[in-house]
This record gives C-alpha cells, sequence and structure tokens, in this order.
C-alpha cells in the first residue's frame, strides 16, 4: 500500500505540474497576445488609415489648382481640412501607444516633418482661397513642398514597418512559448506514464 501511496502522490504531483505549466503558459500566450493587437495590430491599423488620408489630401490638393467653380473649391478645402484633423486624431490615438524611447524617437521624426508640411500645405490652401493660382502652383510643386512631403510619407511607412516588425517579433515570443508548453507538458505526461 505504501508503494501505491507513493506511485499515487508521484503521479498526482506529475499531473499538477502539467497543469501549472499549461495555465501559465496559457497566461503568457494570451499577454503576449494582448500586446500583439494593442501595440502592433490597432496601432498599424491607425496609421495606415492616416497614410490613406494624407494621400487623397495630396492628390486633393493638386485638383484644387484644376477646379474653377468657388462652390467646389470651398467644398474640397473642406474635405482636406476633415481628413488633416482625421489624421490628428489617428496620430494622437498613436502616440499613445508608443512603449519604448525607440518608438518615441521615430514619432517625433515624423512629428518633426509633418509640422513642417502642414504650414506649406496650408499655404497653398489660403492662395487657392484668395484665387492666386499660379503663386499655389509655385508653392505646391516647390522643392519644400516636396521635400516636406517626402518625409512626412517616409515618417508614416516608418512608423508602420517598426510596428511591423514588433508585431512580428512578438507572434514569434508566442509561438516559441507555444513550443517550449508542448515539449514540456509531453516530457511531464511521459514521466507521469513510465
Amino acid at each position: 500500500s505504501l508503494k501505491l501511496l507513493i506511485g499515487f502522490l508521484i503521479v498526482a504531483t506529475i499531473a499538477g505540474m502539467i497543469g501549472i505549466v499549461g495555465v501559465m503558459s496559457l497566461n503568457t500566450v494570451s499577454d503576449n497576445a494582448k500586446y500583439l493587437y494593442e501595440y502592433a495590430t490597432e496601432p498599424i491599423t491607425k496609421v495606415s488609415r492616416a497614410l490613406s488620408l494624407y494621400h487623397e489630401n495630396r492628390v486633393e490638393i493638386r485638383n484644387l489648382l484644376l477646379i474653377d467653380s468657388q462652390n467646389d473649391i470651398r467644398e474640397r478645402i473642406a474635405d482636406i481640412k476633415e481628413r488633416a484633423d482625421q489624421i490628428d486624431s489617428l496620430l494622437d490615438e498613436y502616440e499613445k501607444t508608443i512603449a519604448t524611447e525607440t518608438g518615441r524617437a521615430y514619432y517625433q521624426e515624423f512629428d518633426a516633418a509633418y509640422n513642417i508640411y502642414i504650414p506649406i500645405l496650408d499655404e497653398v490652401v489660403r492662395l487657392v482661397e484668395e484665387g492666386r493660382m499660379e503663386e499655389a502652383r509655385l508653392v505646391l510643386y516647390g522643392d519644400s513642398m516636396t521635400t516636406a512631403a517626402d518625409n512626412v510619407r517616409n515618417g508614416l511607412e516608418g512608423l508602420i514597418n517598426t510596428r511591423a516588425k514588433n508585431g512580428q517579433a512578438e507572434f514569434e515570443n508566442i509561438l516559441n512559448t507555444s513550443k517550449r508548453t508542448k515539449v514540456t507538458m509531453t516530457v511531464l505526461s511521459l514521466g507521469g506514464v513510465t
């Protein structure tokens, strides 16, 4: 009976260890998955939307120079401003998810480029509103606007790429945790059987 009791205790201990390992691993995977969503997937969605709105505004600002109707110009400008507000809102939400100094540095680099771009954009809009199309064209196609616009686009794409790399790393952590758990539980199960 002593041997049976010892055998039972060993099997119970192994079963308990399997349960503890399983629960701990599930908690780790759950935390990693939450991180993957909150700090990679969701922010990428926000920046991708901001990039899309930015491209729409780039097209619409060029189209302003081709429109003759003041009514249409006012409507297009209102749309451009609304998209710019949406971009600001999305980027404010994105900024709240920054968790590292590297991420903060990338964001500040983008933000500096965006703060150079916006006044140039505003100047083009003002000139169009005043009917000074040729001057607006010169500003829009000038070196300052071209450089600023490229820097903003590159900055947004850089934010997306950075988060994608972080997401890939976190995904690999989840896979590694899962593999380690399978191996550990298999070893413990075999130990319990033998």
